[in-house]
């Protein structure tokens, strides 16, 4: 369990500066659009849980915010499906990020 959830932090983190590294170089140079955040699973869904006890769902959120302050710097508005441990389903976060007619979705 120990090797998977290692695993998991290694590509979540090779996504992220994947992520920033795209975002800084193309997808900033257009400022002005509406991005949707949909930080994964939350409240009653912790996704993977490491050795540790960390929990994907609290990754997640940490890593939204950071793309969001990134984002925002950039001139970009920004929604997220959640800004705090809850839970939602699969409907409500497709709801959510379709009733704000962003331009880009990331999750």
């Amino acid at each position: 369990m120990k090797k998977v959830f290692n695993i998991f932090i290694i590509i979540t983190t090779i996504l992220s500066f994947t992520l920033t590294t795209f975002l800084s170089d193309s997808l900033l140079a257009n400022p002005g659009y509406l991005v949707c955040l949909d930080p994964g699973h939350g409240g009653k869904d912790p996704g993977a849980i490491g050795a540790t006890g960390l929990m994907e769902k609290v990754v997640n959120l940490d890593i939204a915010y950071k793309v969001k302050s990134k984002l925002q710097a950039k001139g970009y508005s920004v929604v997220m499906t959640r800004t705090s441990d809850i839970y939602l389903s699969l409907d409500q976060r497709v709801t959510i990020a379709n009733n704000k007619k962003q331009q880009f979705c990331i999750h």
